[in-house]
């Protein structure tokens, strides 16, 4: 019996996770907050967005940019400072980058932002008994709690 149990741990421990057994979706939201001229200070009335951005949970990309008055260089360091001035507000660990001048469209109270994008990915396993080829045996049954 000992044995049996053993061998039972031993053969469903990593048993690796089959593509069709799960399903990913990724939503993306996408923020955006605008700056004055040559400014890094966050507005007043952009704050309420961040609070909710801070309580949502995910892959956090803040990313600062500039309009095209000023050096390439020193707009590439503006939209760093502005990016920081964010993601300091959002909390968590977000990943922040600058594009500086780069994506500007001509319009300067629009090219001055920083573009939250928060990530979030829901995991759902798909049930896979009685599908056919999608059944991998014991142990789909096992993992889905499916056993006949």
């Amino acid at each position: 019996m000992k044995f049996l149990t053993l061998f039972l741990a031993l053969f469903f421990v990593g048993v690796p996770v089959h593509a069709g057994w799960v399903t990913e979706t990724y939503t993306v939201h996408e923020y955006k907050v605008l700056f004055d001229t040559d400014k890094s200070e966050v507005k007043a009335h952009e704050v309420a967005k961040l609070k909710a951005v801070s309580a949502m949970a995910g892959n956090v990309e803040v990313i600062g940019s500039a309009d095209s008055r000023a050096s390439e260089s020193y707009n590439l360091a503006l939209g760093q400072r502005r990016a920081n001035a964010v993601a300091a507000l959002i909390g968590g660990s977000a990943t922040v980058s600058s594009l500086g001048e780069s994506t500007a469209s001509g319009n300067m109270a629009l090219d001055r932002n920083v573009i939250i994008r928060v990530t979030q990915v829901a995991i759902t396993p798909n049930p896979v008994f009685g599908r056919g080829v999608d059944i991998q045996g014991p142990v789909s049954h096992v993992y889905y709690n499916t056993l006949p």
